[in-house]
């Protein structure tokens, strides 16, 4: 019986710009078995973060301070880090092609629920990447 934590040893890059909820969010993956949590609240520092310090994974808010984080999706998808968007949006606002179908946990979140589909979006980025 595999009793490991869907995202054990997972680094996981938070964007978020409410303190409060980034916080929730820290806690939430960290109880699912995150080691390591990053957690920014601008898309310049997103962007630097992906490119100096690559995590796994990534959860996003859609807007940060006003501006939308899709400038760092492609970064994000070059370097094959999967990634969902933790939002309040029900549509997402200007959403570039090719987003739509990213994974989506509506704010405010279930642990269990952000656990689950950040774990399955890892999992399916590395289907992809084995073959």
């Amino acid at each position: 019986m595999n009793l490991a934590l869907p995202l054990d040893g997972v680094r996981i890059l938070v964007a978020e710009d409410e303190f409060f909820v980034s916080e929730l969010i820290v806690d939430a993956l960290q109880s699912f078995g995150a080691d390591v949590v990053v957690s920014v609240s601008r898309v310049d520092k997103l962007i630097q973060t992906v490119v100096d310090n690559p995590p796994d994974a990534a959860t996003l808010d859609i807007n940060l301070r006003g501006e939308y984080v899709y400038p760092a999706l492609p970064i994000l998808r070059k370097r094959q880090i999967p990634f969902i968007f933790v939002t309040a949006y029900k549509e997402l606002p200007g959403c570039p092609e090719n987003t739509e179908a990213v994974p989506r946990v509506a704010k405010p979140f279930q642990a269990r629920k952000l656990a689950d589909t950040l774990a399955h979006a890892i999992r399916r980025q590395n289907d992809m990447s084995s073959n």
